[in-house]
C-alpha cells in the first residue's frame, strides 16, 4: 500500500514538474534533461523508501510469528473468564476476588 501511495505522489511530482520545466524557454535542452533526471533520482529514492518499508514489515511480522512459536502463553490465555468483581456479578459471583478486604 505504501508503496503504491509513493509511486501516486512521484507521478503526479513528474507530471507537475515536466510541464513546469516545459513552458520556460529560456531552459536549454541539456539543463531540461538534468533537471528531469534529478526528479526522476528523487521519485526511485522515495520508491525505495517505500519498498524498504514494506521489508521492515515483513521482517516483523517474522520476527512476532517467531516469539508467538516461542512463547505461546503470552498470545493466548487457557484461563476462563471471570468478571470484575469490583462491577459487581449479576448473581452470586462464582469467582469471588483473591483479595479480602478487611472489615471494620
Amino acid at each position: 500500500m505504501r508503496l503504491l501511495i509513493a509511486t501516486a505522489i512521484s507521478t503526479l511530482l513528474l507530471i507537475s514538474g515536466a510541464f513546469a520545466q516545459s513552458n520556460s524557454p529560456s531552459d536549454t535542452p541539456s539543463e531540461r534533461a538534468k533537471s528531469e533526471t534529478q526528479v526522476l533520482e528523487k521519485a526511485r529514492s522515495e520508491a525505495q523508501r517505500g519498498n524498504s518499508d514494506t521489508k521492515d514489515d515483513r521482517q516483523n511480522a517474522a520476527q512476532t510469528e517467531a516469539v508467538q512459536a516461542e512463547h505461546p502463553g503470552w498470545y493466548s490465555e487457557n484461563k476462563p473468564y471471570r468478571p470484575c468483581p469490583i462491577l459487581g456479578c449479576p448473581g452470586r459471583c462464582p469467582y469471588p476476588p483473591l483479595f479480602q478486604p478487611e472489615s471494620r
